[in-house]
């Protein structure tokens, strides 16, 4: 896996659990490119020692990371060139935004305890 080097520089430790899988119909090259954005943001995000979270089901996955509290505003973490950090450039959550609009996904984000990024089907 290309974040294992990550995971074992800043001590992360990633779960995994599934109750069954999330199966939605969509261009697999653009299903790489959301899931691997949303993996990038937790470990970019992360802390030394610290977690992440993966939960899935028939309805929706969702990844959760241990971080700093975030600077961001829920309503604009989606947005172009919104960036929590200067190491980034601020397109990875527009990007997944955008791949979840087209195929008719619902991502949603949500800090408490952990950063963590939902996506679902549109009902």
């Amino acid at each position: 896996m290309e974040f294992e080097p990550l995971f074992k520089e800043r001590n992360i430790q990633v779960n995994f659990v599934s109750q069954s899988d999330f199966r939605i119909k969509m261009n697999m090259h653009l299903a790489g490119i959301l899931i691997n954005n949303l993996f990038s943001n937790a470990v970019n995000h992360n802390v030394i020692n610290g977690s992440i979270s993966i939960q899935a089901d028939q309805n929706e996955i969702t990844i959760c990371n241990t971080g700093p509290a975030s600077e961001l505003a829920d309503e604009t973490i989606f947005d172009r060139f919104v960036k929590g950090n200067s190491k980034s450039y601020g397109l990875g959550l527009a990007i997944v935004k955008q791949i979840c609009d087209t195929h008719h996904l619902e991502i949603h984000y949500s800090k408490n305890e952990f950063h963590c990024f939902r996506v679902s089907q549109k009902m």
